[in-house]
């Protein structure tokens, strides 16, 4: 499968003016929690969808980076850890369906733990001098660019929504909240491919295989586009 083609660079941003405190996020529907995992455990599924980018790019992510962090997959509570395992399967309740605009068909909707992914994202970002979120866009190319993917940018043969989760204001750096951070998670991801990069960002980023081994925490999409696999330094 070949994506479209994505490059870009970034500045550097200030990180000597006061931060302004964003309210502590809140998840916004039932209980969910991170299950921790192994590295034989999830690094496969990992592998599988960093595929996208090539196999000689996937083979970076192997044992020896994969061990500097560590996986957890989002997940409702008090869900049976073999469930939790298989990947490839729903664990949301299912949603009622509904009917197409025109009445020929009967849709159902797939509901996505975004929101728990975004909270976070901003929990990460808290930590860092210059977050800056990749979302890579499997579908979008930048010359095709739209009013909301204005953000879009290419990266070797890969094009990328690219968030920066601090703004400046005056003299003051304001962390995005976790519902900002949604909207955009929510926006550029599809059910059946989510892979998004956060780092704290010093230089400009100009490789895919930058993303892969200086990122700070890497999500691909899980469970049939249900929810996401972490790994986090």
């Amino acid at each position: 499968m070949t994506p479209p083609k994505p490059a870009a660079k970034f500045a550097n941003m200030t990180t000597e003016s006061k931060a302004t405190p964003a309210p502590a996020p809140t998840a916004p529907h039932a209980p969910t929690q991170l299950y921790p995992l192994t590295s034989d455990e999830a690094r496969l599924h990992f592998t599988e969808t960093l595929d996208w980018f090539g196999a000689a790019r996937a083979s970076m992510f192997n044992e020896e980076l994969a061990a500097k962090g560590s996986f957890a997959t989002l997940a409702p509570e008090n869900i049976a850890r073999t469930t939790l395992l298989n990947f490839k399967q729903t664990i949301l309740p299912p949603q009622p369906s509904i009917q197409s605009a025109d009445g020929r068909y009967r849709l159902t909707p797939i509901k996505s733990l975004h929101a728990d992914l975004a909270i976070q994202v901003e929990l990460h970002s808290r930590k860092m001098k210059n977050p800056v979120l990749y979302i890579h866009e499997a579908l979008e190319k930048k010359s095709e660019a739209h009013e909301f993917t204005r953000s879009l940018s290419t990266i070797g043969d890969f094009t990328f929504f690219i968030l920066h989760l601090t703004r400046m204001s005056g003299d003051e750096i304001t962390p995005l909240g976790a519902d900002e951070i949604d909207d955009v998670i929510h926006l550029h991801t599809l059910s059946w491919h989510s892979l998004l990069f956060l780092m704290d960002q010093k230089d400009s980023v100009t490789s895919v295989t930058t993303l892969i081994t200086e990122s700070d925490v890497i999500a691909v999409g899980a469970y049939g586009g249900e929810s996401y696999l972490l790994w986090q330094t």
